[in-house]
């Protein structure tokens, strides 16, 4: 098998408990385990595990980014990326030119870019009017309407929008999409009910 930090889960005949169809899992290096036909994995918890090498195919290289967002000027912006390539470190930092370059810098390469934002980026719509500045659900009584909350969105719809603007001018032949379902939490309620 190709060699690759991640791979994705094809087959669990035998695992249905352990291993779920379709979910990426970090690959250790093991050269014993590879000898017999094996790859060692790690799941959530920490945990590794071998498997046979059947169960796992290697997706696509990608590179994952992402921008813990919060104010450039006081320190408070962060980001990390991580690349399913063998033989690559983990990167991060704290300033946000940095990582609009290297994100554009990667995309002119050729590579594929997940890139994520940790902060607000949207508000309900609710079907009463009554309702439209009250917290969405999951997150108690923490309004995104309050002091906070409406700061941490007009902050991640500046830092983003200023992001992806440098991102745009660096490399004008890349192709973006956004699917909206990939970044979903189901259980947290956020994107479900009436307030989604």
């Amino acid at each position: 098998m190709p060699s690759s930090n991640f791979v994705v889960c094809v087959r669990n005949a035998g695992y249905e408990a352990a291993l779920e169809r379709g979910k990426h899992y970090r690959l250790l290096s093991d050269a014993d385990a590879a000898e017999r036909g094996q790859l060692r994995i790690i799941d959530e918890s920490g945990e590794d595990y071998l498997y046979p090498e059947s169960c796992f195919s290697v997706p696509d290289a990608i590179t994952i980014c992402c921008a813990d967002i919060g104010s450039v000027e006081k320190g408070r912006f962060g980001w990390a990326s991580l690349s399913t390539e063998p033989d690559t470190e983990e990167l991060s930092g704290r300033d946000i030119r940095t990582f609009s370059d290297f994100v554009a810098e990667r995309l002119a390469a050729g590579n594929k870019v997940a890139l994520g934002f940790e902060c607000p980026l949207w508000v309900p719509i609710a079907d009463e009017p009554s309702e439209l500045t009250r917290a969405r659900n999951g997150e108690g009584n923490r309004s995104y309407s309050a002091g906070a909350g409406a700061a941490s969105l007009v902050t991640g719809l500046t830092e983003v929008a200023w992001i992806l603007q440098q991102i745009r001018k660096a490399s004008r032949d890349a192709k973006a999409f956004l699917d909206w379902g990939l970044f979903e939490r189901v259980r947290s309620g956020l994107f479900s009910g009436k307030h989604s």
